[in-house]
């Protein structure tokens, strides 16, 4: 189920839900969002499984330049084996910073940048065949939870339209460590 509810002309609530064969397997999101001249930003909480989510999002234009943020908090049963926000194993942390922009190169170059940080991740790469042996670990990707391996990556991404037939793109999403 899906409602949308514009509270002005420049903001909303939005809210979802997925309902499971119970509660501990069902999905809810809402989310408040808003815009003032070239920023908007959004307000979020979801729960999936057993996990919360608390976030906030931003962008804005900078010129000819899009800037973003998100970040997010997620409140887990204390089955990630990392400490957490403040040594928290509960509280998990997670953002993307980035900027993009629209050359006027030919038909026009898009180019993104963006750094990524997951507290999902393992610290270090000689660590990561623990992490993937830990059940709990297992069982968020076998639901569907996308995660970073690693705990920090930058994302590369440049595409450009030859024509109404072709286009093409690079992309690299390459760990940090």
């Amino acid at each position: 189920a899906r409602a949308d509810i514009k509270i002005s002309d420049t903001a909303s609530i939005d809210m979802v839900t997925a309902w499971g064969p119970s509660f501990d397997k069902s999905a809810l999101g809402i989310r408040l969002r808003g815009y003032a001249g070239p920023v908007d930003a959004e307000l979020l909480f979801a729960k999936r499984a057993t996990d919360y989510m608390y976030g906030v999002t931003s962008s804005a234009a900078i010129g000819d330049f899009e800037a973003h943020g998100e970040f997010a908090v997620f409140q887990t049963p204390g089955d990630v084996p990392f400490p957490g926000l403040f040594g928290n194993h509960r509280l998990v942390p997670k953002a993307v910073l980035g900027v993009s922009n629209n050359f006027n190169i030919g038909s026009g170059l898009k180019c993104l940048l963006e750094y990524h940080y997951s507290g999902f991740g393992a610290n270090d790469p000689k660590s990561l065949p623990l992490l993937l042996a830990d059940p709990a670990y297992r069982n968020r990707i076998q639901r569907g939870d996308t995660q970073l391996l690693g705990r920090q990556a930058l994302a590369v991404q440049t595409a450009y339209t030859f024509n109404e037939r072709w286009s093409g793109s690079f992309e690299d999403l390459q760990s940090l460590t």
